[in-house]
């Protein structure tokens, strides 16, 4: 019940209205009648009672008024009601964070890191740097009022830019849906997947044109990021900078992006998804107790141990559960450890670990930090030692350093780390026996090289001498994946070009370059490793062609390009051909392979050839593009004369049941089209056949129509003559030579300096269907390295000796009769 009520009724510029007060059901009394229509405008009417009586606010001619009501006694539980002035407004705050700061709140209100975010536009705070000087608007009037609260409270505050990402799929209601995989669609209501591809307009309009980005629809994933985060607090202490909050790491209020444009959206065609961004500002705070759990939840132990280790306000206990933290990420052998964006990697951690036991002097946790520094760099490691031999002594040290070369993996690795023992002892001399023991088995161990091996080999030839070269190249596994054979190449080009191999025998030198040639030759023959190469269809050399885009069309242009610039690198021609020679001869029908695995690489390459100082103009690459059309036009010849087009008008005289048949029979002739098919009853089908019987025109034009005994009714398929449609391929097939022509050379001067006056008179004549196109042998012969080309080497490389021709080469070495 509520007792002692004030009625508070405010001017208007509106006329009318009454206030009645009524005493209760049953009480049998009139209600009180109080009149505000006289002068509203400048009248303020107060009006108290101290029973129950209940008010009711006539109504009014237009507009409103208002009657502030207040119950000034209360015997119910809830919170009395009060004036909303701006002291009221801050001490609901500060008892809000007062009760957060005091654990008030239950374990099922609060996350496990509790923090957190009130949203703002970016245009009131575009520079969080600037702290409290770029605040505005609203935002500025927030923080005046609450920072003296939360930093009353215990709370650290913080400015900084929010950027929400979603990744979903197209909405359903777009028609981009029907282009999901099948497994990428939702179920409709009747259990069935949405059809692909209404039309085949659809399709060809996803692929080939430019359109809007649809709306986003299904939601499969969303990001959170925390950047230039800038505390304003004044507390000092720990800045996060940036940092992506996961799962429920950051309080934001529901609903915050709903209904609201983003920001930028974008639509990717190959992986099906829609990506929106939404960028705001944010007010970020927490309690300075919860300080370190929230940086192991959102930055990680590594990074608070090489940032946070060495602030002032950490305490002993603080800094042994960083340690223990980030032991068990070093010490973790599923892998199953959270990874951080922005994390430092684990070498970084451990050197950062191994100046902490230096400073805190504590040997047995600088030992078995060092058992993790076998990605960090040597550098690191040297300074390291330095710093810990000046607090700690040798041996302390000695098993946990040995046991390090040990268990690198790398050979030059081992050396460096042997190199680096040798040098900090006080006494090589007395420590030598042991090294030269721990290299012996570091020798014996080795089993493969790898590309990250051979970095080392020359600071493993200037320990122990050139003479062990050979037998380490020998353990160059001779097969393997494309991938690792370019990297053995690179690495051992690097090697071949460093100044330590001149120091190298001539039985070293001799090995290296014959491991360099036996990988480079590999990398060449296994290009199309891990490739997709699209499949012809059956009639691909009768069917009109249409270049369809695949997914791996720009990782074989990726693949092509790469070797051509590590043949540049290397200065070795001949790899060059071998390359361009597997690609003209990959199977298929000439004009398929052409315009699905040729043609796309022609851009990339030319780009590839530019970037590289290259003329595309230049051999080997210009008889590549001449060859890429001898192939593409083969099989174009002369004009052999198209068959009369049908009729298209006939009669039919089976009234309304079988005109919508005729009507589409028509449509199927005036189309290229090479078959249509009629799902309909007996007569209908009768009908069709007697009327394409009756026109002796049709009965060559098509071929005699099927009846498929599928399903009910039966199929009628109407197929046209092969003749008819082998004309149809031969002008298709010009008409697409000509855009292949026109996308192959950039203007009629280049194509006739790239094909030479012969080819390319021939080349017109073929186009033109004046005679056939002469193809000779579409391969390139190794003699036209010694014509013209000179592709600029880098300086550093030497003179490399050139890869015996292989066998099959005699076939390849014979020159055309037409150049």
């Amino acid at each position: 019940m509520a007792f002692a009520t004030v009625c508070v009724i405010l001017p208007s510029v509106y006329e009318g209205g009454q206030l009645l007060l009524a005493e209760g059901e049953g009480s049998g009394s009139p209600p009180i009648v109080l009149d505000t229509s006289e002068d509203p405008l400048h009248t303020t009417y107060v009006l108290a009672w101290y029973n129950s009586a209940t008010p009711a606010l006539q109504p009014i001619t237009s507009g409103c008024r208002f009657a502030l009501t207040y119950d000034l006694i209360h015997t119910r539980k809830a919170p009395k009601p009060r004036f909303p002035i701006e002291e009221n407004t801050r001490l609901t705050f500060r008892a809000i964070f007062q009760k957060w700061r005091d654990g008030g709140y239950g374990t099922d209100e609060m996350p496990a890191v509790p923090l957190m975010a009130y949203v703002i536009p970016r245009t009131e705070c575009e520079e969080p740097l600037l702290g409290v000087d770029g605040l505005t608007g609203k935002a500025a009037n927030i923080v005046e009022r609450l920072l003296p609260i939360l930093k009353a409270s215990g709370f650290s505050v913080c400015v900084a830019h929010l950027k929400k990402t979603f990744h979903g799929r197209p909405h359903k209601k777009h028609w981009a849906y029907g282009a999901l995989p099948p497994e990428m669609r939702a179920d409709d209501w009747f259990g069935d997947h949405y059809p692909p591809y209404k039309s085949y307009e659809d399709r060809n309009r996803y692929w080939s044109t430019h359109w809007e980005t649809p709306p986003i629809g299904d939601i499969l994933s969303e990001e959170t990021k925390i950047e230039n985060v800038t505390r304003i607090d004044g507390a000092g202490g720990f800045n996060f900078r940036s940092f992506e909050a996961r799962g429920e790491s950051l309080i934001l209020p529901t609903g915050t992006f709903e209904d609201s444009e983003p920001d930028e959206s974008t639509f990717s065609k190959e992986t099906y998804q829609v990506r929106h961004v939404y960028n705001r500002s944010v007010l970020v705070f927490y309690r300075l107790v919860d300080e370190p759990d929230i940086i192991f939840s959102v930055k990680g132990p590594y990074w608070f141990l090489t940032e946070a280790i060495n602030v002032p306000q950490s305490s002993s206990l603080l800094e042994s559960a960083v340690i223990t933290a980030a032991f068990e990420r070093l010490e973790s052998v599923t892998g199953m450890v959270p990874q951080y964006s922005g994390e430092p990697s684990k070498g970084d951690a451990a050197l950062a670990l191994l100046y902490h036991a230096s400073q805190s002097e504590q040997a047995e946790l600088w030992n078995r930090a060092l058992l993790h520094c076998n990605t960090a760099p040597p550098d690191g490691i040297k300074k390291s030692l330095e710093l810990a031999l000046q607090v700690f002594g040798f041996d302390e040290l000695k098993d946990s350093l040995f046991a390090l070369v040990k268990g690198t993996k790398l050979l030059g690795r081992h050396f460096e780390l042997i190199h680096i023992i040798q040098n900090s002892h006080r006494d090589a001399e007395k420590l030598g026996p042991s090294l030269e023991d721990l290299a012996q088995e570091v020798f014996d161990s080795c089993e493969d090289l790898s590309a990250e091996d051979l970095s080392g080999l020359g600071f493993v030839a200037k320990l122990r001498g050139s003479n062990v070269i050979p037998g380490l190249l020998a353990k160059i596994k001779r097969e393997g994946c494309y991938r690792n054979m370019v990297s053995l190449t690179k690495a051992l080009h690097e090697l071949r070009v460093h100044p330590s191999t001149a120091a190298f025998d001539s039985a070293a030198k001799s090995a290296l370059d014959s491991a360099f040639n036996h990988c480079l030759t590999c990398a060449t023959s296994q290009w199309k490793e891990g490739l997709y190469f699209p499949k012809p269809p059956q009639d691909s050399e009768d069917a009109p062609e249409i270049r369809h885009i695949d997914l791996d069309e720009r990782n074989r242009a990726e693949r092509v390009c790469e070797l051509v610039k590590l043949y540049y690198t290397v200065g070795d021609l001949r790899p060059y051909v071998d390359l361009l020679n597997s690609i003209l001869t990959i199977p298929g029908p000439n004009r398929f392979k052409v315009r699905q695995i040729h043609e796309p690489l022609i851009s990339p390459l030319k780009a590839t050839l530019t970037e590289l100082g290259v003329a595309h103009t230049a051999e080997p690459f210009i008889s590549f593009f001449r060859n890429m059309v001898d192939i593409y036009f083969h099989g174009l010849g002369r004009r052999i004369k198209d068959p009369r087009p049908p009729p298209t008008s006939f009669a039919c005289h089976s009234g309304t049941e079988c005109a919508w048949c005729c009507a589409e029979l028509r449509q199927f002739l005036r189309s290229e089209a090479a078959e249509i098919k009629f799902k309909m009853i007996k007569a209908q089908r009768m009908h069709l056949e007697k009327t394409i019987a009756q026109v002796p025109e049709l009965a060559t034009y098509l071929q005699k129509p099927v009846t498929l005994n599928e399903g009910n009714p039966h199929t009628l398929v109407i197929r046209r003559s092969s003749h008819v449609m082998a004309a149809f391929a031969r002008r298709n097939a010009r008409s697409f030579a000509k855009l292949f022509w026109n996308r192959l050379f950039g203007s009629d001067e280049e194509a006739r300096e790239m094909m030479g006056d012969t080819r390319y008179q021939n080349a017109l004549n073929a186009l033109s269907a004046r005679r056939a196109y002469d193809v000779g042998d579409v391969t390139i012969a190794y003699a036209v390295l010694e014509a013209s080309m000179e592709v600029p080497t880098p300086a550093a490389a030497p003179v490399v000796p050139q890869p015996p021709v292989p066998a099959e080469s005699s076939a390849r070495g014979t020159k055309r009769k037409h150049t």
